[in-house]
């Protein structure tokens, strides 16, 4: 997910995540797994997001190296009731 420079810190990408959830969870998947470069600068929003550090690996894209990292929901409805508490 990227969102362009003109819309960030307006809200999209977190109503993006979460309409996201909300598909996910309609299609009966509990839980979630999403893996990010490491060197992402925007990694932190999926933390942000509740998202907990699960994994890591490489991967090779073209003739380098690259780590990533996972993140994992473990209970999506949770994260809805919880970001309904906080979301104004």
């Amino acid at each position: 997910m990227y969102i362009i420079k003109d819309y960030q810190g307006k809200g999209v990408g977190t109503m993006l995540f979460r309409h996201a959830i909300k598909e996910l969870i309609r299609l009966n998947m509990p839980s979630m797994i999403l893996w990010v470069l490491a060197r992402n600068p925007y990694r932190k929003f999926f933390e942000k997001m509740g998202g907990k550090e699960i994994s890591s690996r490489l991967i090779r894209i073209g003739n380098s190296d690259y780590e990533e990292i996972a993140y994992g929901w473990q209970n999506l409805s949770t994260y809805l009731k919880l970001d309904a508490q906080i979301s104004p």
